[in-house]
C-alpha cells in the first residue's frame, strides 16, 4: 500500500516585483542559495516553491505567497506545471493530480499536515 499523497507549490514569479518574490522563496527554501532563486525569479519561470506538504501546510503557503507572484498552484507530489495537460484539477479543491481514482483529498487518501 502507499503513503498518504502530499502535494508541491509552485508559483509564478511576478517578474515587477522580484524582491517580494525571492523573499517568500527564501522562507520557504532555507536550504535553497539567493543566488539559486534569483536567477529562478529573474527567468519568470514557474518555481517550485516547497514540496512533499501536507494538504493544510500546502493551502496556507499558497495563501501567503501572494506577495510578489502573479499566481501560484497546487499539484500532487512529483508533478509540475509541465504536466499540467496530462492531469486532472479538482473544481473543489483547486489541486491538480494524476491517476484516474479521484481527488485525493476529496478520497481522504492524502497527508493532511507535514511533519
Amino acid at each position: 500500500m502507499e503513503g498518504p499523497i502530499t502535494f508541491g507549490l509552485w508559483g509564478w514569479p511576478d517578474p515587477a516585483r522580484k524582491a517580494d518574490a525571492l523573499d517568500a522563496l527564501l522562507r520557504a527554501r532555507p536550504e535553497a542559495t539567493r543566488r539559486q532563486l534569483l536567477q529562478a525569479v529573474s527567468r519568470g519561470q514557474p518555481i517550485l516553491v516547497a514540496e512533499n506538504l501536507g494538504w493544510k501546510n500546502a493551502q496556507t503557503l499558497k495563501t501567503g505567497l501572494d506577495l510578489g507572484f502573479l499566481d501560484s498552484k497546487i499539484f500532487q507530489s512529483g508533478y509540475g506545471p509541465a504536466d499540467q495537460a496530462l492531469l486532472h484539477e479538482c473544481a473543489v479543491h483547486l489541486v491538480y493530480y494524476g491517476g484516474v481514482l479521484g481527488c485525493p483529498v476529496c478520497r481522504q487518501w492524502h497527508l493532511e499536515t507535514s511533519p
